[in-house]
């Protein structure tokens, strides 16, 4: 199981969503590798397929040919990379968020599908105090790619799901508690 921690500014009932989102999709997928970014605040859904901007105003998006959204890095809390060892995931270095301009980002291989799944995966954080989350994720699989963004809030408990290129009954099924055996 890959856990999640909150941080001091992290909603601990978001983080435990998160927690069972990338548990329950990994179990799905069965992804060889994970990528869990976590960036610092609410992004909105203009990221799902985003690659870059083309002479600094024109941005592009594409979902046949994807590739890691160019999130600045000041803006990435944590990186983490797991890699499918013996059964159990093991934390490896990862590196998918790095200084380039927009533009370069245009020049990055694409994300295509691969022998053995891959998965990537992106929430934000500051949920404490925003009251606004958001998550993100690119599945890499030999039949091809797909992607899908969902944004939460919160009242007094979770709610209002907003998503993109996923259904909302999809999205509640992966944000269902994990149980633990």
């Amino acid at each position: 199981m890959i856990r999640v921690q909150a941080q001091v500014n992290d909603d601990l009932e978001f983080t435990s969503l998160i927690e069972a989102f990338v548990n329950r999709l990994a179990n799905t997928v069965q992804p060889e590798e994970l990528f869990l970014v976590k960036i610092d605040h609410w992004f909105d859904f203009k990221w799902r397929g985003f690659q870059g901007k083309l002479l600094g105003a024109l941005g592009l998006r594409g979902f046949e040919k994807l590739r890691i959204p160019p999130f600045i890095p000041d803006r990435v809390v944590e990186q983490r990379h797991f890699k499918i060892d013996g059964g159990e995931y093991s934390e490896r270095e990862a590196g998918l968020h790095f200084y380039q301009s927009s533009s370069e980002n245009l020049t990055r291989k694409c994300l295509v599908a691969v022998s053995a799944p891959r998965l990537f995966i992106w929430y934000s954080g500051g949920t404490k105090d925003f009251h606004r989350g958001s998550l993100m994720a690119y599945v890499i699989e030999p039949e091809g790619t797909k992607s899908f963004y969902i944004s939460l809030s919160k009242r007094s408990a979770w709610g209002s799901l907003k998503t993109d290129g996923i259904s909302k009954n999809e999205a509640l099924s992966l944000l269902q508690p994990f149980d633990v055996i």
